[in-house]
């Protein structure tokens, strides 16, 4: 028998189907479909360049206040590089908002834009690879768009925190795509990329150590037997997985972030991972209830909810599926295993945080998913042609269901107010939301809110002493004294060793000529922390406004001496040295704190009136 002339492209002794080339008018609706979804995801995210930044939601940390973040030095990036953020390992990212500090400022729109840009390539990505994977554009239309307008990925895109998703997700996405230019032509330079972008991806967020997982996803769709050079090519790349995931480890248990929940035990911890499984299932078709934070359920008796426990249920369902499909649906056995691959180690069966599942983790995991809904899209399309306006009328008024919800859900980021409005809209009874927004209340200067924002904590969490001392600051700041001091007594009520209740409550105290008990509460400080100089200088306020100028004195210099720097210590003891006749030294003193708060004037003028004395004659 004559032999084909036809060849395939190889791998080593691996055979694997070639891609089929399309003809010209195909490419160029490639392109116009691509360039298409593109802007319908520019068009969808749009509110996002408008937020500010969400400074009481990882953003302070993450960007405003992050001094690794000042410079481009060495110094600085060797840092990134070797330091985490609040347990996270993130350095290309934190790098990234590095560059942007120093060429355009601290504002929040490039930081809005960077991200929106950085998800449209993603979307274009997706395109690209699932094009590479099904040489047909309806799949690759249906599954990008998703991508690109999904709900649960506004999360990703209106965060400036989440930089890390859609940039991990560019390097991670490329990876595949080069991954398969592997696969198909077994050319080094192919496997070189793929290991590059992979490594970028780590750096961007350790949600990447799925990757060589989701090689073998790819492996298994394009044919390539999983055996021998397929297995061992992957062993550099589940190297850098295990070497990336132990440093994130370490830095969790530094942050001792990484814990197994003494609430919920061991036996919880598999049902706690299914339902939040079955939820991502959910809601990667009817996004509902969307939040940033979804708080774990109270369990009652001991026992979680039944619906948690009914969960479990989706695991032999989702085996079962994956053995039916194995041979004879491969779109549906990839994108399932692909979606499991990439959630596994999301699904809190070890506890990293106080949320059960957040919208972020579905960035990339959400593909395997989208791949199956686009191929069955596909060959509805194509099965039934006669109602192809119905299955174009009803997946468009999908579309557009989901793009304004993301539309809408981007202006819930707009700042830490409407953030912060939408988490308690969505769970109420989530407490520390209301000291979160009582804090945007504060600097807003809206104190009465804040009062009632402290007060809904105080109702959930009534043997919480920070939510009696918080309400008292904010009282105080009213002027409310009474009402203060009896939030401080409250919360000493609760924790007789609240160092910082004592501290204001001496204040009011010291106010109220009530000295006594005043004393009282500055002396317990000293007993908690003898070296405390706020404690010394409270008892010094306290001897003066007794007279005890004496006491007061030595008060003031023990303050000095534990920090010389302790705010109004200098002032206070130049105002006791003028009062004890010491006029000379009470200039220094002033001196002393004019250098330390040149914008005193107060202080400056009352310098002045002693030097005055002392040129009329008056020192000593």
């Amino acid at each position: 028998m004559k032999k084909s002339k036809n060849k395939q492209f190889t791998t080593g002794r691996q055979k694997v189907s070639p891609p089929l080339q399309p003809p010209a008018d195909l490419h160029r609706r490639y392109w116009i479909y691509c360039l298409a979804i593109a802007v319908i995801t520019l068009i969808t995210f749009i509110p996002s360049l408008q937020n500010e930044f969400v400074d009481t939601w990882d953003d302070q940390g993450y960007v405003i206040d992050n001094p690794q973040i000042t410079g481009l030095s060495f110094n600085k990036i060797k840092e990134i590089f070797t330091s985490d953020i609040w347990g996270n390992y993130n350095p290309l990212t934190i790098l990234t908002f590095g560059v942007e500090r120093y060429f355009f400022g601290s504002g929040p729109f490039i930081y809005h834009l960077d991200n929106l840009l950085l998800h449209i390539i993603c979307t274009v990505l997706v395109f690209r690879l699932t094009h590479l994977l099904i040489p047909s554009l309806i799949p690759a239309c249906v599954i990008s768009l998703l991508f690109g307008i999904h709900p649960l990925h506004v999360e990703s895109v209106a965060w400036v925190t989440e930089r890390k998703d859609v940039l991990f997700g560019v390097f991670y996405l490329l990876s595949l795509i080069v991954y398969i230019k592997y696969a198909r032509t077994g050319k080094n330079r192919y496997y070189f990329f793929t290991a590059a972008f992979f490594l970028l991806s780590l750096f961007s967020k350790i949600q990447a150590v799925s990757l060589p997982l989701s090689l073998l996803c790819i492996d298994y769709f394009l044919g390539r037997p999983l055996r021998g050079k397929t297995i061992y090519e992957k062993i550099p790349l589940l190297a850098l997985s295990v070497i990336f995931g132990l440093i994130g480890i370490h830095f969790l248990k530094e942050m001792k972030a990484f814990y197994v929940s003494s609430e919920f035990t061991l036996t919880d911890r598999p049902f706690i991972g299914t339902y939040g499984l079955t939820i991502y299932i959910i809601k990667s078709l009817i996004p509902f209830k969307l939040a940033a934070y979804y708080p774990y359920p109270e369990k009652e008796n001991g026992f979680l909810p039944i619906a948690w426990y009914a969960s479990f249920l989706v695991a032999p369902v989702l085996l079962y599926i994956l053995w039916k499909t194995y041979r004879k649906v491969k779109f549906v056995f990839f994108g399932l295993l692909f979606f499991l691959f990439n959630i596994v180690f999301l699904l809190q069966i070890l506890e990293a945080g106080g949320a059960f599942l957040a919208d972020r983790f579905s960035y990339v995991s959400f593909y395997g998913l989208f791949f199956i809904v686009g191929n069955y899209a596909g060959k509805f399309y194509g099965k039934f042609p006669r109602i192809k306006i119905v299955l174009i009328s009803t997946a468009s008024a999908y579309f557009i269901i989901l793009a304004v919800i993301s539309w809408n859900r981007c202006k819930i980021w707009k700042n830490s107010l409407t953030f912060w409005n939408d988490e308690i809209a969505k769970y109420p009874a989530v407490s520390f939301s209301y000291t979160n927004r009582a804090g945007v209340f504060i600097k807003m200067d809206r104190l009465d809110k804040a009062v009632e924002d402290f007060t809904s904590y105080i109702a959930l969490r009534p043997m919480n002493p920070e939510g009696y001392y918080k309400r008292g600051i904010v009282f105080n700041e009213m002027k409310n004294s009474e009402a203060a001091l009896n939030d401080f007594s409250s919360a000493i009520k609760i924790n007789s060793s609240y160092f910082d209740a004592y501290f204001h409550r001496s204040g009011i105290l010291t106010d109220a000529g009530r000295y006594e008990e005043a004393l009282a509460d500055c002396d317990k400080m000293l007993s908690l922390n003898p070296d405390a100089p706020e404690a010394w200088n409270s008892r010094g306020s306290v001897h003066f406004r007794q007279g005890k100028f004496t006491d007061a004195l030595e008060d003031i210099n023990k303050t000095i001496s534990l920090d010389p720097a302790y705010k109004d210590a200098f002032r206070n003891r130049a105002i006791l040295f003028d009062m004890l006749g010491l006029p000379e030294r009470a200039v220094i003193d002033f001196d002393s704190h004019l250098k330390l708060y040149p914008q005193d004037n107060e202080a400056r003028t009352w310098r002045e009136n002693v030097a005055g004395k002392i040129a009329a004659g008056g020192g000593k």
